[in-house]
């Protein structure tokens, strides 16, 4: 099977994949990495195949806090429209159409993406694909449907629809899939991310684990 595990190029989004995407590789499956600088050299550097789609996210929350001067003003209770605006509407116009292209290059039978990266969910659906969201952690039905509203509403694909046409969490936005390590049980704490040692960069793994 190949895989394209598509993240944001930010640590925070690209490394909380890399456990998984050495998990797959391992199992034989066919992985390619899509994510753009300052990340893509050090990912390929380590021996992965990676597929270039830059994207400034700095750079375009400064725009948009410029065009949209209102959403730095926002109570706390409203922020989560720059969010929204951001990563569901900003973003994904720019990287849904770069990865439709590394789609139609790489033909992966499944695109695994960051939770942030909904450009690579509007893209798999627009090219009939199976998309699955990796989170940390649990993402409340609020903010899924909020950012699924924004993106339906803002559909970075011209000349598609949104899959169902509708805004209704879960719909445009695919299953979450979780690290199982990092979903707490009742009464406890999650557990730290695992040190794989093959992302660059990370701690190296333990030279022995308990049987």
């Amino acid at each position: 099977m190949r895989v394209l595990v598509a993240a944001l190029p930010a640590f925070g989004h690209l490394y909380p994949l890399m456990p998984l995407a050495a998990a797959l590789r391992d199992a034989g499956d066919d992985v390619v990495l899509a994510t753009g600088d300052p990340l893509a050299p050090a990912v390929r550097d380590a021996g992965w195949q990676v597929e270039d789609v830059p994207c400034d996210v700095a750079g375009a929350r400064a725009e948009l806090l410029r065009t949209r001067p209102r959403l730095a003003t926002l109570p706390p209770a409203q922020r989560w429209q720059l969010g929204a605006a951001l990563f569901a509407e900003v973003v994904p116009a720019v990287t849904a159409p770069r990865l439709l292209d590394v789609l139609a290059r790489v033909r992966p039978d499944l695109v695994v993406y960051d939770d942030a990266h909904l450009g690579a969910a509007a893209a798999g659906a627009a090219a009939g694909i199976p998309v699955v969201r990796h989170g940390l952690g649990p993402l409340p039905r609020a903010v899924q449907e909020r950012l699924a509203g924004t993106l339906s509403g803002h559909w970075p694909v011209p000349g598609t629809r949104p899959p169902g046409g509708s805004s209704r969490a879960g719909r445009p936005l695919p299953r979450r899939l979780p690290p199982p390590a990092c979903t707490a049980a009742p009464g406890r704490r999650p557990s730290p991310p695992s040190r794989c040692g093959r992302c660059p960069g990370a701690t190296p793994a333990p030279r022995s684990r308990p049987g």
